[in-house]
């Protein structure tokens, strides 16, 4: 269950304008619904009509503004929620002040082909302690 609107909402806007949203897509929507406190409050023109949202193996949304760990904790929410949904995320430039961001779902958690996995995040928090030489936290 979403607290925020997401696929729901973008899905009925699309059947509007005689468009599909793929499985891929409402993943996305409601990643980004949760992110944005609905996804609704991401510019129209973004969301309808610069993104294919039935491409079920890539999507790319370019959004503007910036995104935050804490305080606005924007990034932080795509990044629990990615991994969560096994949804791999990668963050580009765009152009200025603009964010590319570009989801493609994994189907499964190590081990597995590399493409196709994605760990949880807490491996992955652990293993860049490790990595950085922090202390590992304890629970």
């Amino acid at each position: 269950m979403n607290k925020y609107s997401g696929a729901g909402w973008l899905e009925e806007q699309l059947k509007r304008e005689g468009r599909e949203i793929s499985d891929l897509g409402r993943e996305v929507a409601d990643i980004l619904g949760q992110v944005y406190a609905g996804i609704y409050h991401i510019s129209k023109e973004v969301l309808h009509e610069r993104v294919k949202w039935n491409d079920d193996r890539y999507i790319r949304i370019v959004i503007y503004g910036d995104l935050e760990t804490y305080d606005f904790d924007k990034l932080t929410r795509l990044v629990v929620l990615c991994f969560d949904r096994m949804v791999r995320l990668e963050i580009g430039a765009a152009a200025r002040n603009y964010l590319s961001l570009a989801f493609t779902k994994r189907g499964c958690r190590p081990p597995g082909k590399y493409f196709d996995r994605l760990p949880y995040l807490e491996d992955c928090i652990a293993y860049i302690r490790e990595e950085c030489g922090l202390p590992v936290k304890e629970q």
